[in-house]
């Protein structure tokens, strides 16, 4: 057979052991009839299957009652009866012999014979789990939210993670390996354990390790432009630190690394929020609001005490049309807001900062557009 349907050949052949190729869900069923439209891959799968039902065929034989009588009985009188049926019970006993000779051979060559089959069998599942493996694990995968947008997507392994809008994230799992790069916006995790490949999320200044846990990472820049990350932990326990130089044997793939400065990892547990930047932590590991961290994974934004130029670039993220803050001098950017944003109701919340803050909104075609109230003459 060729190695190249062998693999296939006989996964096709354990799956259909496993379940009547009537009751394949509708995917796995058009992938069988695809793979079996090509007359080299049927004969393939008839191969392999007539292989495993020459094993049986072997094991049956083994297993075969060989108790017949040798011969009919053909005394003739012209010797004694105990003469003859010694001579008899000698003979009887020597073919005997014979057969359990020949019978031992037989059944060590059909030993031998299923040995290899065997070995065969297990050579083409084990490299079929491993090319499957690769093709299922060896590339990296990418994941975009658009504005207004949140995404879920499950994992092999698994694991689940549910992306805000305007966030971008790759994955990239081996067989020793689970590695998540964030490359901008936020993100939520539930890790599904695995103690054989570590799982890692980089985000900027900080990486994040992790076996088991549910986590939520934001990536973002403040109103210096400086970039960092932020960490809140609802269930398990995680590792925040500097990501590595280089590669490492936990680490498998940092794409465009840059040396980082040097500070000790910190470890989180659940209910605690910790912030990084390039520097390294922004203050101390501090108690979390998790209700206000996971308002966004329910359509709302809650802010406490931040400024408007802080707050319109998340809410824009939420509006099926961009927000600008039109505002030359810094004035509106620097007004300080607390409360919540319902995503289904970011045009009414526009409105209602008419008329608590000095400014206008207006709206065109492509964006609505804040800045300072004009002050009538």
């Amino acid at each position: 057979m060729q190695r190249s349907q062998t693999p296939m050949a006989v996964r096709w052949f354990l799956r259909f052991k496993e379940a009547d190729p009537s009751t394949l869900p509708p995917g796995e069923g058009e992938e069988w009839a695809n793979w079996s439209d090509e007359p080299e891959c049927l004969d393939r799968f008839r191969t392999v299957t007539e292989v495993w039902q020459g094993l049986d065929s072997v094991w049956s034989r083994v297993s075969r009652q060989t108790g017949e009588k040798i011969a009919a009985d053909d005394y003739d009188g012209w010797v004694p009866i105990e003469q003859w049926l010694a001579e008899r019970a000698r003979l009887d006993e020597l073919t005997r012999a014979r057969l359990r000779r020949s019978h031992r051979y037989r059944l060590a060559k059909l030993v031998a014979l299923a040995a290899g089959l065997t070995v065969l069998m297990i050579a083409a599942v084990r490299y079929s789990y491993y090319e499957s493996m690769h093709r299922r694990y060896g590339e990296v995968q990418t994941y975009t939210t658009a504005p207004s947008q949140r995404r879920i997507i499950t994992l092999a392994d698994g694991s689940s993670i549910t992306l805000a809008p305007g966030t971008e994230l790759s994955t990239h799992y081996t067989v020793s390996h689970r590695d998540i790069v964030l490359e901008h916006g936020e993100a939520w995790f539930s890790v599904a354990q695995d103690r054989a490949r570590p799982y890692t999320v980089l985000a900027g200044p900080g990486l994040i390790r992790v076996l088991g846990t549910q986590f939520d990472v934001r990536r973002e820049r403040d109103s210096a432009n400086a970039e960092h990350v932020t960490v809140t932990v609802s269930n398990g326990t995680v590792e925040v630190g500097p990501p590595p130089k280089e590669p490492t044997r936990e680490v498998a793939v940092i794409p465009n690394m840059t040396p980082l400065s040097k500070w000790g990892p910190a470890r989180l547990v659940q209910g605690q929020e910790l912030t990084v930047d390039a520097a390294g932590p922004r203050g101390a590991v501090k108690v979390a609001d998790l209700r206000s961290t996971g308002a966004w994974r329910e359509g709302r934004l809650e802010f406490l005490d931040k400024p408007l130029k802080f707050v319109i670039p998340k809410v824009s993220e939420y509006s099926k049309k961009p927000i600008i803050l039109d505002d030359d001098d810094d004035a509106a950017g620097e007004l300080r807001f607390t409360g919540t944003v319902f995503e289904q109701h970011v045009r009414g919340w526009l409105h209602a900062l008419e008329h608590g803050y000095p400014v206008e909104v207006t709206e065109n075609k492509d964006a609505f557009v804040i800045h300072p109230r004009r002050v009538q003459p």
